[in-house]
């Protein structure tokens, strides 16, 4: 075998070896997107299961959230303040979900996070004013998805 004939058969073998390591990488990184939208469920979980343990366990908190979200204007002064982080918190989760769901392109987490929206303004219809009073605090990506998701409730349910 001559110099030439080697150097090819080299070449050769080191196109396959490439071949082989852009498959491996392609698995690799498929499986990876698979796990991080696992973590990623698991994760919305703990952190709504969170959400709502806090307000089982506090009925002060549930109280004010509960009237909040039946009458913004029912709520006295301190309660409002109570009633505005409980709704921050709230809006964080889903700040988190939507981004993740955007960034992983995860439908599953975009839809999840329009269902909770639309729930919430179909039961609790004082928080689409809440919302309304403070659209602008949230990031515009964010501001855009939750008012598309109240025009289409409005939409709905005229």
């Amino acid at each position: 075998m001559t110099m030439q004939e080697l150097g090819s058969l080299g070449e050769f073998i080191a196109a396959i070896g490439l071949v082989f390591s852009l498959i491996y990488v392609g698995v690799e990184i498929r499986r990876s997107r698979k796990l991080a939208a696992v973590v990623g469920v698991e994760n919305r979980m703990s952190a709504w299961n969170e959400w709502t343990r806090l307000l089982l366990v506090n009925p002060d908190l549930r109280k004010v959230y509960l009237s909040g979200s039946r009458d913004l204007n029912s709520l006295e002064r301190d309660d409002k303040y109570v009633f505005n982080q409980l709704m921050t918190l709230r809006y964080t989760l889903l700040v988190r979900q939507i981004d993740r769901g955007m960034q992983l392109n995860d439908r599953e987490a975009i839809d999840g996070a329009k269902g909770i929206l639309l729930e919430q303004f179909s039961y609790e219809p004082s928080l689409a004013d809440w919302w309304r009073q403070h659209r602008t605090e949230w990031r515009p990506t964010f501001r855009e998805f939750v008012d598309k998701v109240l025009q289409d409730h409005e939409e709905a349910s005229t």
